[in-house]
């Protein structure tokens, strides 16, 4: 049984430390193919922890404060790490493999109560080899998950205030997480048990969301508005797996290969394990509608809580058919799909790995437009020849503002937009209005910055640069394969 000695380290002491250090060793090796291929994405995140770690600011530049980081919890812990590895960069390795080890011992633990130990290896070898899940590392996807699973782990133990306070965590990673509470309410056994859930997680997320709605002007992350404002058009979250699909067909295909298995999750040996299976529909369904109904954008990290519940539920459902599987015909069916289901996700991320190059240059799945690598040696450039600059940004600003000593001048780290935003809510009259008064009620418009000096602007090769410019760099990735990045005045 996988992780068997961890749940036994008295009995067998040497044997549970060396499974320890050779998952540990295997992870840690495995982690450090992805850690020049972090996106874009990633580096916003990057952005706040280093500003908050190197001024105590929370924002995208130090003095001035921001609200755009999205999980809150995952800025605090990367900084935390950063105090140690000196590096946001690095933290975010060793961040993520801890959250990986734990995985595992909660996976592992989970398998022992279901009585499914076949469950924690698929579980795990799936989520270590999903293209989309290690295409959003730097982001708070492997914290959510983990976070999820230990929700799961401490509602089948019956320990429903560690459940309402995991939740609360969970929702400090990402909003969303509030729908996962919503679920497990619905199942606990009593409503004492629903007001004193309620309770602690309230009281756990109070001091973030007071300093929030005071310090920082919203309950809401300025991302909210402005990732709610944006369109792609006729593709939203509801179809824009479509998209990827044409764009990266085995990536996607990897991704979702659980898929057909969770769709099993009626047959009857499965239906046994009816309360956590209401869990997994019931939070994927939520998370699901919810986006849809907002019409966001579909950035592929948006669609972790799908993966990570198809993940969980194709798993239980390959698990327990195999073990309650009665006859020989069956027993050799479901060997043989659990046996694909262990060769096809790892001989797909190994083929992905052999086709990007070892390191990564850039993530399996994305929408950037230029390789990080690529990204960064601009920002070097500015740095070089116009430090200190207060540059306007037309494109993608992550990197580049992690690696540029300049400030970049858009939504994620300046203000102005959301200032006059705030002034048009509070003109207003009708109901909606007041409930984003309230929201505003001690929002104070924040200093403005000095006048860009320049511009630096993204073309993604479909555009045609006819700007005069100071310096170009020509950029291209697998979502944009020919575009440039220009320096010009502004």
């Amino acid at each position: 049984m996988l992780f068997k000695p961890l749940h036994s380290l008295r009995a067998t002491p040497r044997r549970a430390w060396f499974v320890f250090f050779a998952l540990t060793l295997t992870v840690f090796a495995y982690l450090l193919l992805f850690r020049d291929a972090l996106i874009d994405d990633a580096f916003l995140t990057l952005r706040y922890v280093e500003t908050l770690y190197e001024s105590g600011t929370w924002g995208f530049y130090a003095h001035y404060p921001s609200n755009t980081a999205t999980s809150p919890l995952n800025v605090l812990l990367l900084t935390a790490f950063t105090f140690i590895t000196r590096a946001p960069l690095e933290s975010v390795l060793w961040l993520t493999l801890i959250q990986m080890i734990v995985l595992a011992w909660l996976l592992r633990e989970i398998a022992t109560l279901l009585g499914l130990p076949l469950w924690s290896w698929l579980v795990f070898v799936a989520f270590s080899a999903n293209p989309l899940l290690m295409s959003t590392l730097g982001l708070e996807s492997i914290l959510f998950t983990t976070l999820f699973v230990a929700a799961i782990y401490f509602y089948l133990k019956k320990r429903f205030d560690a459940l309402a306070l995991t939740c609360a965590l969970l929702t400090l990673t990402r909003a969303e997480g509030i729908l996962v509470l919503l679920v497990f309410l619905f199942l606990l056994p009593s409503l004492r048990a629903r007001i004193r859930a309620l309770v602690l997680f309230a009281l756990l997320l109070a001091p973030w969301y007071l300093f929030s709605w005071i310090r920082l002007g919203s309950f809401l992350p300025d991302t909210f508005i402005y990732k709610t404002r944006q369109s792609w058009g006729t593709i939203s979250f509801w179809n824009g797996m479509m998209l990827y699909a044409r764009r990266f067909p085995l990536e996607i295909f990897l991704t979702f290969f659980f898929l057909p298995f969770a769709a099993l999750a009626w047959l009857r040996p499965v239906r046994h394990y009816r309360s956590l299976v209401l869990v997994l529909v019931g939070a994927t369904g939520l998370h699901f509608l919810g986006y849809t109904l907002l019409r966001v954008p579909p950035y592929h990290w948006y669609y972790v809580p799908e993966v990570v519940g198809i993940l969980l539920l194709g798993a239980l459902t390959l698990a327990a058919m195999r073990q309650n599987a009665h006859t020989r015909f069956e027993r050799m069916l479901w060997t043989i799909l659990v046996a694909l289901a262990f060769l096809i996700p790892l001989g797909g991320i190994l083929v992905l790995i052999a086709r990007g190059g070892v390191p990564l240059r850039e993530a399996f799945i994305h929408t950037n437009w230029a390789t990080p690598a690529q990204y960064r040696a601009a920002a070097e450039w500015v740095s070089q020849n116009q430090r200190g600059a207060t540059i306007r940004m037309e494109g993608e600003v992550g990197t580049l503002a992690y690696f540029c000593d300049c400030q970049l001048l858009d939504p994620f780290g300046e203000r102005a937009w959301f200032t006059e935003f705030v002034e048009r809510q509070r003109a207003g009259t009708d109901p909606l209005h007041r409930i984003w008064q309230v929201n505003f009620f001690w929002y104070k418009p924040q200093p403005y910055f000095p006048d860009a000096h320049f511009v630096l602007r993204g073309y993604n090769g479909v555009e045609t640069v006819t700007d005069p410019y100071l310096t170009a760099w020509r950029i291209s990735s697998k979502w944009v394969r020919h575009g440039w990045l220009t320096f010009s005045a502004p």
